[in-house]
């Protein structure tokens, strides 16, 4: 949540009037839809606007829905995947583990999707802290907010800066997860048929040099 103040300069007089205005930012962080809480009434202060309606509707300009969307989703699908996991190590281990199994190549190919997914969620949530940033900066509001309606500020004073402290964790996270899916390839990879055949090839070879020796 943010909120500002704008120095109105009013039509009628030469004194100036405030305009306070408080602007919460939530999930899905689809600034430019009305429909998902980001319209907001002002209360009219006199001379700040040319007509003279009670209230003014101001849409925020800016929309990282499919980023944030994008990321959360990811987090979920992950959730359940590991959750799904867990129950095959603990209660099918042997069925997984066993000699011709395709589950392990399987739980690799799934565990290389999650990891470019954490990475690119990350990334592109990243992306989208910076656009949130600037739309919730007061500098851009007289050429987003106010102007468009007709309102003349003299200048545009933050009360309260928004905290981005949540979202940047997030972000970290993301990226953390990232490289544990990608480490945790190694070891899925180990128990794959396909880094037994290399050992099957190589074992011979091995062997003749020994005996050679």
């Amino acid at each position: 949540m943010f909120s500002v103040t704008a120095n109105c300069t009013p039509n009628i007089t030469t004194s100036t009037t405030n305009l306070t205005i408080t602007k919460s930012i939530q999930y899905p962080f689809d600034l430019d839809q009305p429909y998902q809480s980001s319209k907001f009434h002002m209360n009219e202060q006199k001379g700040c606007l040319e007509n003279d309606t009670s209230t003014l509707q101001v849409f925020f300009l800016g929309n990282v829905k499919s980023d944030a969307e994008f990321f959360v989703t990811t987090g979920v699908l992950t959730f359940l995947y590991s959750t799904a996991l867990i129950a095959v190590y603990l209660f099918a281990h042997k069925q997984y583990t066993a000699e011709n199994s395709h589950a392990p190549v399987i739980d690799f190919i799934f565990t290389v999707i999650f990891a470019v997914f954490w990475l690119s969620g990350s990334a592109a949530w990243s992306n989208g802290l910076s656009d949130l940033k600037k739309a919730a900066d007061p500098s851009f509001f007289d050429r987003t907010l106010f102007e468009p309606v007709g309102i003349v500020t003299s200048a545009v004073h933050p009360i309260k800066s928004g905290s981005f402290g949540g979202i940047v964790i997030s972000i970290l996270f993301g990226f953390i997860n990232f490289i544990l899916w990608a480490a945790n390839l190694w070891f899925l990879y180990k128990e794959t048929t396909w880094f037994e055949s290399i050992l099957k090839n190589s074992a011979p070879s091995t062997a003749a040099t020994t005996t050679g020796a």
